[in-house]
């Protein structure tokens, strides 16, 4: 499954999953205290269910203007930091270890980064933050 963040004027990024998971990561690592997402109108919980304001669901919730900018202050300080690539390798290490314990049998296929895989996400980070610079943009 895959995370497609777009805006009213057109900018679009992508993530996988486990990219998406790691962007919140970073994020909350650098200091972004995630706001909660509102209910999209398109929300049916008679046939969805309860809604849960996460970002983890891709079903055109909308993150808010100033989740956003928060978001962007956050990913700022993370591609700029001097420890961004030990952090991002430890923050993945991290998400594969709670993957595992969920479900031992993914262990083996779940594998570090290596420091250029980390320093290519800052890369994506930057476009990211391109994206929530620019204010509410919808996760689907």
């Amino acid at each position: 499954m895959g995370y497609d963040l777009s805006n009213s004027s057109g900018a679009y990024v992508r993530f996988t999953g486990s990219g998406w998971s790691l962007a919140l990561a970073v994020a909350e690592h650098y200091g972004w205290a995630p706001a909660g997402i509102p209910q999209p109108a398109t929300w049916d919980e008679t046939k969805d269910g309860p809604w849960v304001d996460d970002y983890w669901m891709n079903c055109g919730q909308e993150v808010t203007f100033d989740d956003a900018a928060a978001l962007t202050a956050a990913l700022d300080r993370a591609v700029a930091a001097p420890d961004f690539v030990e952090t991002v390798i430890r923050l993945q290490d991290e998400l594969n270890e709670s993957v595992a314990r969920h479900n031992p049998n993914w262990r083996d296929t779940l594998k570090p980064l290596s420091r250029e895989q980390a320093e290519g996400f800052r890369t994506r980070l930057v476009e990211f933050a391109g994206l929530t610079r620019q204010g509410p943009f919808s996760i689907d």
